[in-house]
């Protein structure tokens, strides 16, 4: 995989050499996949950021405040999401490939204690929407992740909730071993049937950071 054997190389002369082909091979096809998906996202949430280019992972790597100073990187990422200059905290769909593998899924993530307290409330308000929506995802094959907080915070609460009520971040996760969707393009579909199946959890998320802003 040539990520894979730009990362190895680690060389800006090896990059420049194979920037057309990356371009061609990964990030032309990935334009493709974003604009395919469009109609779908767009119907979802209309402020959502459907530009291309401001989507997708760059292969150079940001190392100011790494240890690792590894030039270049061997996955690659979509981030679907409102513009990350106007909405600091929301909720994010993505899709990751490797040579490890394929990754995809929906999550809040590097949450301030705030939000996640407004995301209680709206558990607490909220409660059988937001089991709704995870019983889509599960079926669908997603699994649930989370970082707990140390402190219980699920006392006297809807016990159903505890490990959403304990979340510092939160995050439902699909997981493929193989790259075999992207090659041959099938993750098109596999991701057209994920936003359908994430859409009311991507809804009721969103209405937290909706209602978060409104209360600044």
């Amino acid at each position: 995989m040539l990520l894979a054997e730009n990362r190895f190389n680690n060389s800006k002369i090896f990059y420049d050499e194979n920037k057309e082909t990356l371009k061609k091979e990964i990030t032309l096809p990935l334009y493709e996949l974003i604009n395919s998906l469009c109609d779908e996202l767009y119907a979802l949430d209309r402020e959502m950021c459907l530009i291309p280019s401001k989507m997708i992972s760059r292969f150079r790597r940001d190392t100011r405040y790494s240890r690792d100073k590894s030039l270049y990187r061997e996955n690659v990422w979509i981030m679907f999401m409102r513009n990350k200059h106007q909405w600091e905290h929301q909720p994010c769909m993505w899709l990751e490939f490797s040579p490890n593998g394929t990754d995809w899924g929906i999550g809040i993530f590097h949450c301030q204690p705030s939000v996640m307290e407004c995301f209680r409330k709206h558990l607490d308000e909220r409660g059988d929407e937001f089991l709704s929506a995870y019983r889509r995802i599960k079926k669908y094959g997603a699994e649930y992740d989370f970082d707990s907080y140390k402190k219980d915070r699920s006392e006297g609460k809807d016990q159903r909730l505890k490990d959403f009520y304990n979340a510092r971040n939160l995050y439902f996760i699909n997981h493929s071993a193989s790259i075999e969707k992207i090659i041959d393009g099938s993750i098109e579909d596999e991701l057209r049937s994920w936003i359908k199946a994430a859409s009311p959890m991507y809804k009721f998320l969103i209405g937290v950071m909706e209602d978060m802003y409104e209360q600044k």
